[in-house]
């Protein structure tokens, strides 16, 4: 049992193309992992700084225009342009100072330094393409933020003019309707005010906004997401409809799930257990993610399942003691986005219907007609009563 054990373990460890069997000698393969180590140490630390940069940036992305923010432009695209150079002066350091630790790293006579001297070039190299990565990362987001921040000051601007469009045509009205020397009826108002809808709908600018189907949009990106993981990831992503996840409880299997767990190969339910805390924490993260995000009542966009995503990956990726499998990759990501697509898609909905300028006339439809009808007729007892005066005043004269 023992043989066959360590037989499943080493062909894993070819499957999974594991470089470690690169090395004939233990000593360099010893010192290779503890440079890995010390390089994920400082991808990490990079990575959780810019990550924090960013957040501050698109919260003052969000508040751009409004007294909460100074700022030296009125211009998004300026303004947008500026964050984006700062964004750079910070890569840039990041960069330098994660090469200047490489260069430390190696001048260092502890730990067999000398052994893998030959791979100081490749993780010079590593350090570059991590930056283009997250400066790829960064810019999008902050894109994003601003294409957020742009499309909501546009529906305010939409609905105010619009607002102040339909009232004009309602006082219009009045005023017509006053000029009848006829008494009119409420039916007559009804329609004349109807009418009067119509007309100004029509010659406003603007179309009912369609709500979009974002289970749609987060099953690509999650596809995406696991295109390099190959065929498997595949087959799993498409045995099930991703609206079939998230409802219920993540259940973790520790037997089938786990590939390798380091130290303590043969005690399944420490695996189990590890399985478990390990779930559990990056579903809890990413459900107040989630939550977070549809308490700003704001409109779904692509660029927050793609962090869910990227805290998945994170997460994962940061956790040296165990070698999670594909299926559980998988089904943990299907869950959490089963999760964050319905979360999404009613806060997508509960936008549209609050902000869409179609809407909200036609839902204040009725409130324009009960005013303008009570407009109308209190006009109406005034002008008589105008009258009234007028006349007992001329027979007075009289």
């Amino acid at each position: 049992m023992e043989f066959k054990e360590w037989v499943k373990s080493l062909w894993n460890a070819v499957k999974h193309e594991n470089f470690i069997f690169s090395f004939r000698n233990s000593l360099v393969a010893d010192a290779y992992m503890k440079l890995c180590a010390q390089f994920n140490k400082w991808e990490w630390e990079f990575r959780k700084e810019m990550y924090t940069w960013v957040k501050d940036a698109e919260t003052i992305i969000s508040n751009f225009g409004t007294i909460a923010t100074k700022s030296e432009t009125s211009d998004m695209r300026e303004f947008l342009g500026s964050l984006k150079s700062e964004a750079s002066t910070v890569l840039s350091a990041w960069e330098t100072k994660i090469l200047n630790n490489l260069t430390q790293y190696f001048e260092q006579t502890e730990g067999h330094v000398d052994l893998v001297e030959g791979y100081k070039e490749e993780f010079s190299n590593s350090a570059k393409v991590l930056r283009f990565e997250i400066e790829t990362g960064v810019k999008y987001q902050l894109e994003a933020a601003a294409e957020i921040r742009q499309g909501m000051t546009e529906i305010i601007k939409i609905k105010e003019s619009h607002r102040k469009e339909i009232e004009k045509a309602v006082c219009a009205l009045i005023d017509k309707c006053r000029k009848k020397k006829v008494q009119m009826t409420n039916r007559e108002l009804d329609k004349e005010f109807k009418k009067m809808w119509k007309e100004t709908l029509e010659k406003l600018s603007f179309s009912e906004q369609k709500i979009v189907n974002v289970t749609d949009s987060v099953s690509r990106y999650l596809r995406e997401n696991l295109k390099h993981r190959g065929s498997r990831a595949h087959q799993l992503l498409t045995e099930n409809n991703l609206q079939d996840f998230g409802n219920e409880s993540f259940k973790h299997t520790a037997e089938s799930w786990l590939s390798k767990f380091k130290h303590t190969t043969n005690k399944v339910f420490t695996g189990q257990d590890h399985i478990k805390g390990l779930s559990d924490s990056i579903i809890a993260a990413c459900k107040h993610s989630v939550n977070k995000q549809v308490k700003k009542k704001i409109n779904y966009h692509d660029n927050y399942i793609q962090e869910i995503l990227r805290m998945i990956d994170e997460k994962l990726k940061n956790h040296q003691d165990v070698k999670i499998n594909i299926e559980f990759e998988v089904s943990l990501k299907q869950h959490i986005c089963g999760f964050a697509a319905r979360k999404f898609q009613k806060m997508h909905e509960d936008f549209i219907e609050e902000n869409d300028p179609h809407r909200c006339l036609t839902k204040n439809k009725e409130k324009f007609h009960e005013d303008f009808k009570d407009v109308f007729h209190k006009r109406d007892q005034c002008q008589k009563k105008a009258e009234e005066f007028t006349k007992s005043m001329f027979e007075a004269c009289c």
